[in-house]
């Protein structure tokens, strides 16, 4: 029975951070990164279930933007890839930055399919930037719906603000079933999940 340990988190980008934090602090080998909506236990394995901790994510981020600051938009634009193991792929490549080298780790492989993801992801925000369509509701203002090919909802409000002064609006993403509300008392997450309302 091995050493390396399998964690498991909520999901949220805070947690992942949290996750990178605790394997540092405690100087943890792991194996597998899980969120907890898709967990399995793997037999003979050393699992791990981490709560998110918002001021332990700060620190790590803190920490990566003073490093590598134009590393920054390359970890978060992957990290809402969601693409398969890319929690092992952004570990790796963080662990570099923080002076942690890791046997077998390519540098240039790493940074090329991250850039590649970033690059995937910025695709699809402008998509939504320009095809986002809001309909009159009673209820909540102008509403529209969409349903993106990645994560890219977080990366939207700044345009959607811009672009809806004096309006108040909100936005779902039907595949991911969240979304975001602006109003005169500012913006915020709307979900009936606690895993969405951790998220950045």
């Amino acid at each position: 029975m091995g050493t390396s340990k399998s964690i498991i988190y909520d999901g949220t980008f805070n947690g992942f951070l949290t996750l990178i934090y605790q394997t540092f602090d405690n100087n943890w080998s792991i194996s597998n990164i899980q969120k907890n909506t898709k967990a399995s236990t793997e037999l003979f394995s050393n699992t791990v279930y981490l709560k998110t901790d918002i001021a332990l994510a700060k620190k790590v981020w803190f920490g990566i933007n003073k490093r590598n600051h134009k590393a920054i938009k390359r970890i978060y634009y992957a990290f809402l890839s969601e693409q398969n193991q890319v929690e092992m792929v952004l570990f790796r490549y963080i662990s570099y930055l923080m002076g942690k080298h890791l046997d077998g780790f390519e540098l240039k492989t790493a940074t090329e399919n991250l850039d590649l993801l970033t690059a995937k992801v910025e695709k699809e925000k402008r998509r939504m930037e320009a095809f986002t369509q809001f309909q009159l509701t009673k209820e909540r203002g102008e509403t529209a719906h969409v349903s993106p090919r990645f994560n890219v909802l977080p990366l939207l409000s700044k345009h959607l603000r811009m672009s809806n002064k004096g309006r108040e609006w909100q936005v779902f993403d039907d595949r991911r079933r969240y979304g975001i509300r602006y109003s005169t008392s500012g913006l915020e997450l709307i979900s009936n999940t606690t895993q969405v309302l951790a998220a950045v």
